[in-house]
């Protein structure tokens, strides 16, 4: 290898690492995480739970919620209910529970699946953007709202939290 050569790879690491750099600083993702639901199916009664932390600023903030089917989810759509319960550390007296019903299509009419992957299919479904004071924390709970209480095929439930207002 050349001195030229080795200068020329050390320009572009360096232009890579500096984009990496520059690029997370707008990161706007607060909290996104995905959990397991029970390998032999997920029971109504099991709620799957997400702690978000108290939040840095007052903004308008987007929620995503995340499912990972695979091929065994046997229903046309999911029910879900997401219960939200927003905690204010500058007053612990203001709590706030907001509960929402979403309902995602999994297969659309002709039967083919609609997420993306092969195996494990994922799905985002935005469900809204709330304002959020500094220092408000959340506790997420969802769980699903199908006529059978046991339903096989759902793997992972996420929940992802942004910024969407001016910080």
């Amino acid at each position: 290898m050349t001195l030229h050569n080795a200068y020329r790879y050390i320009q572009v690491a360096v232009a890579i690492i500096a984009a990496a750099a520059f690029t997370s600083c707008f990161d706007n993702t607060i909290h996104f995480q995905y959990k397991g639901t029970d390998i032999n199916g997920w029971n109504r009664d099991d709620s799957i739970s997400f702690s978000i932390r108290s939040l840095e600023e007052s903004s308008y903030y987007f929620e995503e919620i995340g499912i990972r089917a695979n091929t065994e989810y046997p229903y046309e759509r999911l029910h879900l209910i997401v219960s939200q319960e927003v905690i204010s550390t500058a007053d612990t007296t203001r709590r706030q529970t907001i509960t929402d019903k979403v309902s995602l299509p999994i297969y659309d009419e002709e039967g083919s699946p609609i997420g993306t992957g092969v195996n494990l299919r994922q799905y985002q479904i935005p469900l809204k953007t709330v304002k959020l004071q500094a220092g408000d924390s959340i506790q997420v709970s969802i769980s699903h709202n199908m006529r059978d209480s046991v339903i096989c095929g759902i793997s992972d439930i996420g929940f992802k939290l942004e910024v969407r207002g001016e910080r």
